[in-house]
């Protein structure tokens, strides 16, 4: 069985922070959307077996040095969790896992953990309430 693609795991982010895909693929500089764009990245490389070079040319036409640039800046976001982008990484990646559970794809042999993590988790500490109002997935 596959796994969830990169153009999915795109559009989930793209959806999530409130921005369009084709500013995720672009080359703007925003905060915001730079933020979606590498999270795009991590997760990608995540939740799919695609090298560092397929993942930068689907997210955003860049090369595999700005994917792993992408990966290490949330890998450090991540090792503090009181960072503002933890929740969100926590949210997108119940987001793909439900994604992965609805379409019955086989998940990564990594995600395994993260399903653990999210189910001993409150519900309150893994959705954001205020983006959890507007977000609405079509699969």
């Amino acid at each position: 069985m596959k796994n969830i693609t990169i153009a999915q795991i795109g559009a989930i982010c793209a959806e999530y922070f409130g921005v369009s895909i084709e500013e995720i693929k672009g080359t703007s500089r925003k905060r915001e959307i730079v933020k979606a764009r590498q999270i795009a990245m991590y997760l990608a490389k995540e939740h799919t077996d695609e090298t560092l070079e397929r993942i930068g040319l689907e997210v955003a036409n860049k090369d595999h040095s700005t994917v792993i640039h992408s990966i290490n800046v949330v890998n450090n976001s991540i090792s503090c969790e009181d960072d503002y982008l933890f929740p969100h990484i926590e949210t997108l990646r119940y987001l793909i896992m439900k994604m992965i559970e609805k379409n019955r794809v086989k998940p990564k042999s990594c995600c395994l953990p993260c399903i653990a993590q999210l189910n001993s988790r409150p519900i309150q500490s893994i959705f954001p309430v205020n983006r959890l109002n507007n977000l609405q997935l079509n699969y």
